[in-house]
């Protein structure tokens, strides 16, 4: 695997390991129809909820789970769970054809 290949998967990894934090904590939701596999930013949770989430997860894996290890500091994973909203929106496919009708 060459350089670049290598920090392609890091950084897809870190994206999931933020992703599946704001999940945990609520901060992205799931689609309520079983057929939407898409999440979505849910705006009547704090953010800051998932970055103490994320705070304590980092410290206590730190040395121990390779997810955590990907991280160089807590401000990295923090920095990539702000970005969340700019990747999730607030409707997922479903809404927004219901939307359209």
């Amino acid at each position: 695997m060459s350089f670049a290949e290598r920090a392609i998967a890091e950084d897809e990894r870190k994206q999931h390991t933020a992703a599946g934090i704001g999940f945990k904590v609520g901060l992205l939701k799931g689609c309520e129809f079983e057929s939407c596999t898409e999440w979505t930013w849910n705006d009547s949770v704090e953010p800051e909820s998932a970055y103490k989430y994320a705070a304590v997860w980092l410290s206590k894996n730190k040395s121990k789970d390779p997810l955590a290890q990907d991280f160089k500091n807590q401000k990295e994973l923090t920095d990539m769970i702000k970005n969340l909203s700019n990747e999730f929106g607030i409707e997922c496919a479903c809404r927004r054809l219901i939307a359209k009708d």
